[in-house]
């Protein structure tokens, strides 16, 4: 989970393809690090979310996610958007919303769409939904998911970690709260003089 932007840009290593990151070599780092100190390394940026229930705030790099905890046990979500009101209701063992980052992650697994970096959207999608043809939708945030019933408890994840239940009729407001800059491990290539 991300807790928050950090000044500097950051260098990722050996992470998937969800982001920028260079292999885990020595050889690799040092010359990252090197095009930084020149000024030749580019950066790209990649948003952070704000979760917010109740008196509880988190930030996510990848997803946020209301989810069963239990295996196999359905309850019912509300999705919304401040733009368009109820996108969606929808029964299911759980619902996550992703950034572009995170749309490589578990929710293409769900079988969500995988978003372009640099998207000002988010991929929300229904996990193992109770329906032959559930939507999946492409939404810009600020984003509102509620659990309307429930069979069990409903736990909320963020970037893959537990942070607690969430009770029936509590929403979870998912917001954009800025970005934070990588460090491309592609080098740039020196400007030609003419």
């Amino acid at each position: 989970m991300a807790a928050g932007a950090p000044e500097a840009p950051i260098l990722a290593v050996a992470v998937d393809a969800s982001i920028p990151s260079i292999e885990r070599e020595p050889a690799a780092v040092a010359a990252a690090l090197r095009r930084f100190r020149a000024g030749t390394a580019a950066t790209v940026e990649r948003p952070l979310l704000s979760v917010a229930v109740g008196d509880r705030e988190y930030r996510a790099l990848f997803d946020a996610m209301l989810v069963t905890s239990d295996p196999a046990q359905i309850s019912a979500y509300r999705v919304a958007s401040d733009a368009h009101g109820t996108l969606d209701d929808v029964r299911a063992d759980g619902v996550v919303v992703a950034t572009p980052a995170g749309s490589r992650g578990y929710a293409r697994d769900a079988g969500g769409p995988t978003l372009a970096p640099g998207t000002d959207a988010l991929a929300v999608v229904p996990v193992a939904p109770f329906t032959v043809d559930p939507h999946r939708w492409v939404a810009a945030p600020p984003l509102t998911l509620t659990v309307t019933r429930e069979e069990g408890p409903v736990e909320l994840r963020i970037d893959g970690r537990d942070r607690g239940v969430v009770a029936r009729d509590d929403p979870v407001r998912i917001e954009r709260d800025g970005a934070f800059a990588l460090l491309d491990p592609e080098p740039v290539a020196p400007m030609e003089k003419t």
